[in-house]
């Protein structure tokens, strides 16, 4: 699991992965420099010692320093560092560095690629926020050649200016040449014939357009809607997979097209295959209603599932959005197909119509994929839930209540997130939701007078028995909020199914509790 940086200084004992103190402000904006690790030590310290001398000059002050300094280390980089007898923070001290704002992450060269990958990526996730205004510089001299590859195309992604890579002309005498890899740059820059240049690597959004030529965008979204059309199977085993992702894909080609040679055309031409795979999308949705799909245009089809949303009952999209989503769906689409003449309409719109009704296909896909899904019998029928207002509750049923709490995980998240960043807030922020849970089902007990009334209670989640009781769930969706500071949902049926879906709804409900039954 990816740690987050520590102020506290600490050895390797234990499972502690980072060391580190209170960073050195820097002048003006922020900086921060990332680096990978090197168990050559003098190499690694003599790059911090070179970013820094480049960063100076960038600003013209010889006093800037970084602000914070990661270094992705592995097991071998950290350990030699942590042992070595060199006097690498009095080297750093010389040029006005303390050692106080390095922070170590370190990468288990033990893990499998993918886990080394996801590992590096959620720590960098921790260094970067995109709201505070930093200055980047990325050194990819040093460390394995996936922490490197890795850093590179981090690099990449958030198009980080300042990359660079130390070049360093040592003697042609292999004694001479191993003596000099050992010096610290002080030393280093001083030996006869040594020359130390720190290379700005080219910015590598120049391969934007290449990428785009070989659609390698279509690579990223060939996953996504794989995806999408699995679960549209899922609902509807008769529709045709390949046709729908075919059609998608068409649809990312030709907008990546448009953006490389500029010709409104192919601009078209996506929104033609967007709304061609809307309307597959749309005959998943009418055949679970019951209706007929054959013969109808795009228009008609988004209209008929409209009219059919408020009698089928509860689904996850309210009417206004659906009504909103489809018609500005099929506006679009109908503006391009009765076009006017290119010379009346600006450049931007072609490109915005084809982006923005991708962005509308993908969502209405994923609504048919949840609206749908959730409410399938299980021989894969459509149920009709109705939901149990208070004059169709019977007064004497046993019903099956469902509680879920909401936001628990970023509840728990935020605890990563605070200035402390202690186990101990974790800890106390799951301890008050286990602790709440308890007490919840103690009042559920004494309300119902029924030992056995609660099923179970973990995590955040419930199930118990009870006649429906307005203000025994009023009290415990109070007494959540007021132990928590979050909202739970409360779903309730005479049976799980039903308890199932009625969860599901009441989490998107604004009272946060929803009954149902079904036909």
């Amino acid at each position: 699991m990816a740690q987050k940086p520590s102020n506290v200084e600490s050895s390797l004992n234990g499972n502690m992965r980072i060391l580190g103190g209170m960073p050195v402000a820097a002048k003006g904006l922020a900086h921060t420099l990332i680096l990978a690790g090197n168990p050559n030590v003098p190499a690694m310290i003599n790059g911090l010692i070179i970013a820094t001398r480049r960063l100076r000059a960038d600003l013209r002050d010889q006093t800037t320093v970084f602000t914070e300094v990661h270094v992705f280390n592995s097991e071998q980089s950290i350990a030699a560092l942590m042992t070595s007898k060199l006097d690498w923070k009095g080297q750093l001290l010389k040029h006005g560095i303390s050692h106080t704002s390095l922070v170590h992450h370190q990468v288990s060269l033990g893990d499998t690629t993918e886990d080394r990958f996801d590992e590096v990526v959620a720590q960098l996730k921790t260094i970067v926020n995109p709201l505070q205004p930093k200055r980047y510089y990325v050194d990819v001299t040093n460390g394995v050649s996936s922490i490197k590859a890795i850093l590179s195309v981090f690099s990449y992604v958030l198009d980080i200016e300042n990359v660079f890579s130390v070049e360093v002309q040592f003697a042609d005498d292999p004694e001479a040449r191993r003596r000099q890899a050992s010096l610290f740059y002080d030393s280093l820059s001083q030996e006869p014939g040594i020359k130390i240049e720190y290379r700005r690597l080219p910015r590598i959004t120049a391969f934007d357009a290449f990428g785009k030529l070989n659609y390698t965008e279509i690579l990223r979204y060939r996953r996504l809607y794989s995806d999408l059309s699995r679960a549209a199977s899922s609902v509807d085993a008769g529709i045709d997979r390949p046709y729908l992702e075919s059609l998608l894909l068409d649809g990312i080609n030709s907008r990546l097209t448009g953006d490389v040679t500029g010709d409104p055309s192919h601009y078209r031409h996506a929104v033609f295959s967007f709304a061609a795979a809307t309307e597959e999308l749309a005959k998943v949705w009418l055949h679970s209603l019951g209706e007929a799909h054959e013969g109808k245009t795009l228009g008609q089809q988004l209209a008929a599932i409209r009219e059919n949303l408020p009698p089928s009952a509860l689904y996850f999209i309210d009417e206004k959005t659906l009504s909103q989503l489809t018609t500005l769906l099929n506006t679009i689409r109908n503006n391009v197909v009765h076009s006017k003449p290119q010379s009346t309409r600006p450049n931007e719109l072609p490109r915005l119509q084809a982006d923005l009704v991708r962005q509308l296909t993908e969502a209405f896909g994923a609504f048919v994929v949840i609206a749908v899904s959730a409410f399938l019998d299980e021989k894969g029928q459509p149920v009709r839930p109705i939901r149990l207002e208070s004059g169709k509750i019977q007064v004497d049923a046993a019903y099956l209540f469902g509680l879920d709490g909401n936001g628990t995980g970023e509840f728990l998240e935020r605890a990563f997130d605070s200035p402390t960043n202690s186990l101990e807030e974790v800890k106390r922020r799951s301890q008050a939701i286990t602790e709440t849970l308890q007490e919840i089902a103690e009042v559920v007990r004494q309300k119902t007078q029924n030992s056995d009334a609660v099923v179970f209670a973990a995590g955040d989640n419930m199930l118990f028995s009870s006649k429906y009781d307005a203000d025994l769930i009023g009290e415990i969706q109070n007494l959540y909020a007021k132990r928590t500071g979050l909202r739970c949902s409360v779903g309730f049926g005479l049976s799980l199914r039903e308890v199932s879906i009625a969860l599901k709804l009441a989490k998107a409900d604004s009272e946060g509790l929803v009954g149902i039954r079904l036909e």
